[in-house]
């Protein structure tokens, strides 16, 4: 419940052209530019302890984000479809090393939900892939935070 009134503020915030950063304070936001659909074209950010991923999937769309850990240690993939509950395994998220080699893979579930935490290692460079096999376009966000 948390995520989605999450999810449907910043996407309010998004289309009405409000600043963003009284919702999320201290948080990064990344949004997604296309095309971006393979490793050479990812999408570069930078980790903080607190960013937001904003995208659009569709059928058949993959989307390659690309950054550096800052730090060594762990953090929390949190996904979620905003304004729509995908059906299980419609959306998939992985993480890869810099050599392209997967790390981790997360469906998202039936109970519409795709997180995992993974130990990064500081100056490491990583990608996350955002695939979608959903019929209908919708828009995403990724929450990736630091873990204590």
């Amino acid at each position: 419940m948390k995520k989605k009134i999450a999810t449907g503020i910043l996407g309010l915030a998004m289309v009405a052209g409000l600043s963003t950063s009284a919702f999320a304070a201290d948080s990064i936001f990344v949004y997604e530019h296309e095309r971006n659909d393979t490793f050479s074209k990812a999408n570069t950010f930078q980790l903080t302890n607190n960013v937001i991923i904003s995208g659009n999937a569709f059928e058949g769309d993959k989307d390659y984000y690309r950054f550096a850990a800052p730090e060594t240690g762990s953090f929390k993939f949190d996904f979620g479809a905003a304004n729509i509950d995908l059906p299980a395994g419609e959306a998939v998220v992985t993480l890869y090393d810099e050599n392209e080699n997967k790390i981790r893979s997360k469906k998202v579930n039936s109970r519409n939900e795709l997180i995992f935490t993974e130990d990064l290692v500081k100056g490491h460079k990583y990608y996350l892939k955002v695939e979608s096999t959903y019929t209908r376009s919708y828009d995403y966000l990724i929450w990736i935070d630091k873990q204590n």
